[in-house]
């Protein structure tokens, strides 16, 4: 199949399990995780009318970005891979979210390139950010792990380059997802009470979108089964 007919089958299985989980329709986006496509790709899945798309990697980010945003700037790129420091200046300017962040010194780094765009007369609004948490055991999983990511939020609500807008997980290998992701949706109602904006919950790929759904994920990111399947 290609990639029409993959995205219409996507769409319907979020629209599936959103109606399941008793949650309105329309309140889960599908962010295309592109990093299996070329800029082409993503052009033909914009002209299909989807417009939020996520990159892996800084490099690649960059690269299709600047292919595709010129002809197409009603696109929305986020980022949600590892991010390394020495990287924030190929997001910054380009995505609109940053899904992946996991310590004060990222966030330094990307207030900071923020910034220095600024002082150089470039307009760049405050970029959206998603604390990852890191559940289980899994030593090729990153994140924070939960205790030290509240006080990660309550330090990101003092720097006004970003906006914590929620959190993000990759869903551990071991055991079943639900139980993950049951852990998020606990976690992410603590981090309300205690005064946090976690609006949105970044879970859910192609094999365990339905689950994601079912304990509250506003996002989910799914690339082989649009770009592979």
């Amino acid at each position: 199949m290609g990639i029409a007919e993959n995205l219409a089958r996507v769409q319907t299985r979020i629209q599936e399990a959103t109606i399941a989980a008793g949650r309105p329709v329309g309140s889960v986006r599908l962010l295309a995780a592109s990093k299996r496509t070329d800029a082409q790709g993503i052009i033909e899945t914009i002209g299909l009318g989807h417009t939020l798309f996520g990159e892996n990697r800084a490099q690649a980010l960059r690269d299709k970005y600047d292919i595709v945003a010129p002809k197409h700037p009603e696109a929305d790129w986020h980022f949600i891979g590892y991010l390394q420091k020495n990287k924030v200046k190929y997001i910054v300017g380009r995505a609109s979210m940053v899904h992946s962040l996991d310590s004060l010194d990222l966030a330094m780094a990307l207030s900071k390139r923020i910034d220095q765009q600024r002082q150089q007369g470039v307009t760049v609004e405050p970029l959206s950010v998603l604390v990852q948490i890191k559940l289980g055991t899994e030593d090729t999983k990153t994140g924070i792990e939960p205790e030290p990511a509240l006080q990660l939020c309550e330090q990101l609500m003092r720097m006004p380059n970003l906006r914590l807008q929620g959190l993000m997980n990759i869903a551990p290998l071991e055991g079943e997802p639900e139980r993950w992701f049951s852990e998020m949706a606990t976690l992410a109602e603590r981090a309300r009470r205690e005064g946090f904006p976690i609006q949105e919950m970044s879970m859910g790929m192609s094999g365990d979108m339905e689950a994601a759904i079912q304990y509250g994920s506003t996002i989910v990111r799914v690339g082989s089964d649009i770009y592979w399947a």
